[in-house]
């Protein structure tokens, strides 16, 4: 150290770099008294000097090295990153990132990104200088050529990360949308090829990118973007995430994504089957639908007994919860809506590729849906008559599309109809649920219903009161709203009830009385 001291400080510039060289060996690590040594021994002077020299002139490159390396190591003291002299180079670390090819300045670009990343989140100044010297601009065009899984990209995403935290979001949009849409494509890779802890950094950048309420004008890029590839890499990641054992934040994480891209792309981005680059064989196409179905209905689960637990503690600390988790329920009701919507177009104009378990999965979601707790919550009541909507078109075009309910899917659907007869009082939602049992008693009977181990003679009774229910409701009054709002249904009931009464005994007596 005593000779690297000397030399730094020797009147010739041959001793300084000698110094400096030397110098290296002494900057490992987090020895910042050494560090402090060696900076106040050559002056910021003689760097500044060096670094200009490497971006032109003879042997610049080997200058170039030198300089970028000096000033990524003595970055880590806090005090030197935030000075006024180290500052002063973001722009000049931004031009090599921005100007340089080439083998040589491979070698210094991981060094530009930790100097950048020292010194830019060191102090308010040195994001500024970042910031104002277009640093949006070059991580835009240059992480997409840094190597995956590098440190010199993890340094980069920190950036960006940094970035989403400081600047005013608005601004960010609007002005950088174009520069934004190309940083996501380059994240959305690494989320999708990585399998280490940078894959989690990945997905929490996408969907804090993507999810802002001033991300319209990316939205608004990303759909412009032609041949892109970023919508494969998305749905190849969150595939990752869903079907492994992650943390439940994660988890929502991968929801929150899922969520945003569907805005972006619409519901079929969900059943894309386009190859990764390479060749790798696709996905298969319901894959993702359903990972992120069966997540959304048991996030819907979890948050609905968290809200709920939160209300009865009622305390003040958990109104935030309650509102943090009330918005993470509508994310997760609003995917079950999307991907329920895309199973009924796919039945209304694609019946002959129904699968079958896209119906165990959505029958499902409507049972779980129409549990007492949950319909107390307003935000259910959408999901569930689109969910209702969807299996009655497929229930009237089971013929064509050659698909049916199993017998325990059949029970559970009923016996969930059943069990909220009593205690819902509104009109549509009594006849869609009728139509329904109407459409699945025509091929069944009251004897096979009950000689199943699950089905219960109560439930065929309240069953036999909701069907004498929508009858009622729909022959009191032919000129009310609702006769005229759900006529359809009212023709799908009564139609379906002269074809099966004989073989439904009790609901025929229901009705009679």
């Amino acid at each position: 150290m005593e000779e690297c001291l000397k030399l730094l400080k020797g009147e010739r510039d041959e001793q300084k770099l000698a110094g400096l060289l030397l110098s290296t060996k002494f900057c490992k690590g987090d020895d910042h008294h050494s560090i402090l040594k060696i900076y106040n021994a050559v002056g910021p002077a003689f760097l500044d000097r060096l670094l200009k020299t490497g971006m032109g002139g003879d042997n610049k490159d080997a200058y170039l090295q030198l300089s970028v390396t000096i000033l990524a190591a003595i970055c880590r003291v806090p005090e030197i990153a935030r000075s006024k002299d180290m500052v002063s180079k973001v722009s000049y670390t931004l031009d090599i990132l921005k100007n340089g090819s080439g083998a040589s300045v491979v070698v210094v670009v991981e060094e530009c990104y930790e100097f950048l990343f020292l010194v830019s989140t060191s102090s308010e100044d040195g994001f500024a200088a970042f910031y104002e010297s277009r640093g949006v601009n070059v991580l835009a065009n240059n992480m997409p050529t840094l190597p995956d899984g590098s440190h010199s990209l993890e340094l980069a995403m920190t950036l960006v990360q940094s970035m989403l935290i400081k600047l005013p979001m608005d601004s960010l949009y609007n002005e950088y949308a174009a520069e934004l849409s190309q940083l996501v494509a380059a994240i959305a890779r690494q989320f999708a090829l990585l399998h280490n802890a940078l894959k989690f950094k990945a997905l929490n950048l996408l969907s804090t990118l993507l999810s802002s309420e001033y991300a319209a004008p990316l939205h608004d890029a990303l759909r412009l973007v032609s041949n892109e590839i970023w919508p494969i890499y998305v749905r190849v990641g969150i595939v990752a995430i869903l079907q492994n054992r992650v943390a439940s934040t994660e988890k929502f994480h991968a929801l929150v994504l899922a969520e945003s891209s569907i805005s972006i792309l619409g519901e079929k981005w969900l059943i894309d089957q386009r190859k990764l680059p390479g060749g790798e064989d696709p996905l298969p196409a319901d894959r993702c639908l359903l990972l992120v179905l069966e997540s959304s209905r048991v996030e819907v689960a979890v948050l609905l007994n968290e809200i709920a637990y939160l209300k009865y503690e009622a305390s003040s600390e958990s109104s935030a919860d309650i509102r943090l988790k009330q918005q993470n329920l509508a994310i997760a009701f609003s995917l079950i809506e999307k991907i329920i919507k895309l199973i009924s177009n796919v039945a209304g104009d694609e019946v002959q590729d129904i699968n079958l378990f896209w119906l165990t999965q959505v029958t499902d979601c409507l049972v779980k849906l129409m549990d007492l707790n949950n319909l107390v919550v307003g935000e259910a009541f959408g999901t569930i008559f689109l969910a209702c909507d969807t299996i009655m078109n497929i229930l009237l075009k089971k013929e064509e599309a050659s698909v049916q309910l199993d017998g325990s899917s059949i029970v559970r659907l009923l016996t969930a109809f059943a069990s909220c007869t009593d205690f819902i009082t509104d009109p549509s939602f009594i006849m869609m649920a009728s139509s329904i049992c109407t459409l699945i008693f025509d091929s069944t009977s009251e004897e096979a219903l009950l000689s199943h181990p699950d089905f219960k003679p109560s439930t065929l009774n309240s069953l036999a009161r909701l069907i004498a229910k929508s009858l009622r409701t729909s022959g009191q009054d032919q000129m009310s709203d609702v006769a005229k709002t759900e006529g359809d249904l009212h023709q799908i009931i009564t139609a379906g009830y002269t074809r099966w009464a004989d073989r439904f005994p009790r609901i025929k007596e229901a009705v009679k009385r």
